[in-house]
């Protein structure tokens, strides 16, 4: 595993309040398993009791602001059965990957603030078994929902896809959902009909986070990350989550279905990681425009 050193400018985007404190006590909850199973219990008791089951999707709720319950249905499209999150391992593998990080000779000596928005990235790159979607991810994922209509089931378990590789942006960025609001960030879940990959791309689909911190807004797109790819072979050397800041404005006229662009960084470096070029392209992100 990669671990790539923090950018500069991601350092000290997060929340210091409630985030802090419960950094905090994850940080002193990491030794033995039944301190991390035990403040998971607790922690996920809290945040079940102030939540409800909801409907997610394009034709009913289309952002969502904090932790969905795992009774909650979540469309990624009306064609198929809606999945949940119901599988409480995600948060133990985000503890294993806190350790990971506390014991890495890069990362051990930086504070849970920095670290976390790493750990929340490969978390979810693990847990689905692919960080970044491939030319047949899609289709693959799409194939995964057909053969699982089942009317008599409510919805798929999250846990359906763990380790298949066809994790997409609605799956991604639930689970991302789920574990910033267990650490106490403000979030919201954004199903959009209006991104692209390039200004120059038709609108499609995705879904993506918004963070508010006490040092403003910023998108959070755990489908798509910052990318460091070796020159030649295009191989992914390492990867950045991929943070971009957004005003209080912007972030409310994304609610309504509006659009903002925003600059995306990816390098590419030899074998030895020596950076070779960096990358800069425009990507745009929005809200469901009915």
């Amino acid at each position: 595993m990669n671990f790539d050193k923090p950018p500069q400018e991601n350092k000290e985007k997060l929340n210091k309040s409630s985030y802090e404190e419960i950094l905090n006590e994850v940080e002193k909850n990491i030794d033995t398993p039944d301190e991390i199973k035990n403040f998971i219990e607790k922690r996920l008791h809290v945040l079940k009791n102030e939540s409800s089951k909801v409907d997610i999707g394009s034709f009913s709720r289309q952002w969502h602001e904090g932790f969905i319950h795992p009774d909650s249905l979540i469309r990624r499209s009306y064609m198929v059965d809606p999945f949940c999150l119901d599988d409480d391992s995600i948060y133990e593998d985000m503890f294993s990957m806190i350790k990971k990080f506390k014991e890495h000779p890069w990362w051990k000596d930086k504070s849970m603030r920095q670290m976390m928005p790493f750990i929340i990235q490969h978390t979810i790159a693990e847990y689905f078994g692919n960080l970044t979607s491939y030319s047949n991810t899609e289709e693959s994922n799409r194939k995964f929902y057909i053969e699982h209509n089942n009317l008599m089931m409510p919805a798929i378990s999250i846990s359906e896809l763990k380790g298949k590789n066809i994790g997409v942006c609605a799956e991604k960025s639930a689970v991302s959902e789920n574990l910033t609001s267990f650490l106490g960030l403000e979030s919201y879940y954004i199903i959009s009909n209006t991104c692209k990959a390039n200004p120059d791309d038709n609108d499609a689909f995705h879904a993506y986070n918004i963070w508010k911190t006490e040092n403003g807004y910023f998108i959070y797109d755990a489908t798509n990350p910052s990318l460091n790819l070796e020159k030649d072979t295009n191989k992914i050397l390492d990867y950045n989550p991929a943070i971009y800041p957004i005003t209080e404005e912007i972030f409310n006229e994304i609610k309504i279905g509006e659009t903002t662009r925003v600059k995306h960084t990816d390098r590419v470096s030899d074998s030895e990681r020596n950076i070779l070029e960096t990358k800069v392209t425009e990507r745009v992100y929005g809200g469901y425009k009915k």
